[in-house]
């Protein structure tokens, strides 16, 4: 609908500018310090952004391609006439070998009968063969050869359905300015309150970690040490890293020569009851927070007194 694309672009310019403003007021005050000039760093931010909006449209389409869901549907009683198509497209994804048809489109913004609103692929006699569940805000989760869709995501459905519940924001608003007014950060209880137990525990865990390290140290370190210490740094890294994977995997699922490959080196029926159990799962994760744990305490990874390069 135009108003999603409107709200959508708003929200975007403001996000965009916002964090522009933050990105120049610290760059300028770390340029400073490793000898940066402003100009040379407001060419590398120009570059940096553009290099960035030219690539991120074709990411979110290929990871909405991932996860895209040609589901089969059948309603004889329901016909779409050749005004009512909005253009042709073949499937697309990994439903895309399983049928080389090109189809009509059609947008059912309201229900039409037992037919529910979405995005159909009709036939040349207007009957619906297929609905198009989208990888963002999708609801289907298997595909129709029983499949699981792992890509998927979601993205702010009570705003762009303008159906947000402003009594549960009101009250966030007022338990915030009560935290602030407390001494306590609002944002990280925030982010704690929201995420599901299955996110805010390893979070949990990282910052026990921090708070060892931090007992540890013999001597009281600067905020702007503490937060590009090497723990933040390899936290960081492990972030990236995982985000990079999650979208190279995603990807590798638009072509059956990449699926294949993908299916040929899945190492769960190697591994066996080890690759479903919890315990290992656990013993796994708890070896990374010791790693974390020795790299943040530069145990392991060390700095050389120079800075330029880590040490064993």
């Amino acid at each position: 609908a135009p108003y999603k694309i409107a709200a959508l672009s708003i929200a975007a310019i403001a996000c965009i500018a916002i964090s522009n403003g933050g990105t120049t007021s610290q760059d300028l005050k770390t340029g400073y310090i490793v000898g940066a000039t402003p100009a040379r760093q407001q060419i590398a931010i120009l570059v940096g952004a553009l290099s960035s909006a030219l690539v991120l449209g074709f990411v979110i389409l290929w990871l909405n391609d991932a996860g895209t869901v040609f589901a089969k549907r059948d309603y004889p009683q329901v016909t779409f006439s050749a005004s009512e198509f909005e253009g042709r497209e073949h499937l697309r994804g990994p439903d895309a070998d399983r049928d080389a048809k090109e189809y009509n489109i059609v947008r059912l913004r309201e229900p039409r009968g037992p037919v529910p609103a979405g995005k159909y692929l009709v036939d040349d006699g207007g009957h619906i063969t297929y609905l198009e569940d989208p990888g963002i805000n999708g609801q289907i989760t298997e595909r129709d050869n029983g499949e699981k869709v792992k890509s998927k995501f979601s993205a702010p459905k009570p705003v762009m359905s303008q159906r947000l519940p402003w009594g549960l924001v009101l009250i966030g608003v007022f338990i915030s300015v009560v935290l602030e007014l407390s001494g306590i950060s609002s944002l990280a209880f925030a982010v704690g309150v929201y995420l599901p137990v299955s996110t805010s525990t390893p979070i949990m865990v990282g910052g026990l970690v921090r708070w060892l390290v931090d007992r540890r140290e013999k001597r009281k370190l600067s905020e702007a040490e503490a937060e590009s210490g090497p723990g933040v740094l390899f936290s960081s890294g492990l972030i990236a890293g995982a985000s990079v994977t999650g979208t190279i995997l995603a990807m590798l699922q638009l072509s059956e020569p990449t699926r294949n490959f993908l299916r040929n080196i899945n190492l769960t029926a190697m591994l066996g009851a080890f690759a479903t159990s919890d315990l290992a799962a656990f013993l796994l994760f708890l070896g990374l927070a010791v790693i974390l744990f020795l790299v943040a305490s530069e145990r392991v990874l060390r700095s050389a007194p120079d800075g330029r390069s880590p040490t064993g």
